[in-house]
């Protein structure tokens, strides 16, 4: 008896989450990966490139 009863607290547990859930406009995972699979263009690879290029390193000295 005391199964049941746990399973349906946790239904409801769930079915309040679901409903707090609900009220907010939570990021969709299909957009990262969306954006995850559109190609890099050469100009952004370049453009990374040359701004690596023009910082200074740091320098190790050794004594």
């Amino acid at each position: 008896m005391e199964i049941i009863m746990l399973n349906s607290a946790k239904l409801k547990n769930l079915d309040e989450i679901n409903n707090f859930l609900d009220r907010f406009q939570v990021p969709k995972l299909t957009y990262h990966i969306n954006n995850l699979n559109n190609p890099i263009f050469p100009k952004e690879i370049e453009a990374v490139i040359n701004t690596s290029l023009t910082k200074k390193k740091p320098r190790t000295r050794w004594v």
